[in-house]
């Protein structure tokens, strides 16, 4: 009677576990959703997307540090825009391609830095066409940062032409590698 007994309690507890791993599975980790962007945080003001939300770096505590986050909303569906680039070959977006940032988040004559799966990636607009290029200096792999039309890497300060890459001034020997890049239906679009 005894073996029968804890027989039965262990079907039971078998039968409680699998419920909760469900639920665990389709739930996933609450702790990524908290995750902060790896690019490090170098001015007030500067903004990054990132896991879909947009972060903002803030003075804390006499320190430079991403905000929570907002969620960025998605587009119901793409459309393609006038100002489509002309590296993309189709109107609709790839699925291949990682939504980025706004339309309206990279200016005329202007760059933004955001992150792409972890990677730092400047976004660039002129001519109505934009670039997107590897953000990480190919010298030693520092975030780099925009200063007017040159991209400047803050640890060894190589410089980069904010619109091709190509190397400006050294240490860094090699241009910054280029994205495919697409813009539709107000929001940018990038193939890593």
């Amino acid at each position: 009677m005894k073996n029968i007994l804890s027989q039965s309690m262990a079907r039971r507890g078998v039968l409680a576990v699998i419920p909760a791993s469900v639920i665990a599975l389709f739930l996933g980790d609450g702790a990524s959703a908290a995750d902060a962007p790896k690019l490090k945080c170098t001015k007030v003001g500067q903004s990054v997307i990132y896991r879909n939300k947009k972060f903002t770096c803030v003075k804390k505590n006499s320190k430079l540090v991403w905000n929570k986050g907002v969620p960025v909303k998605a587009s119901a569906s793409p459309k393609a825009s006038a100002s489509a680039s002309a590296s993309t070959s189709t109107p609709s977006t790839p699925t291949d391609q990682v939504k980025v940032a706004q339309s309206g988040d990279v200016a005329e004559g202007g760059s933004k830095v955001v992150t792409v799966s972890g990677k730092p990636v400047v976004l660039s607009r002129s001519g109505g066409n934009l670039t997107a290029l590897n953000g990480a200096c190919t010298h030693q792999n520092c975030a780099v940062e925009p200063s007017g039309k040159i991209l400047v890497c803050p640890c060894h300060q190589s410089k980069f032409d904010w619109l091709t890459g190509a190397v400006k001034q050294g240490p860094a020997t090699r241009a910054l590698p280029k994205y495919e890049v697409s813009e539709n239906a107000g929001a940018i679009y990038v193939k890593i």
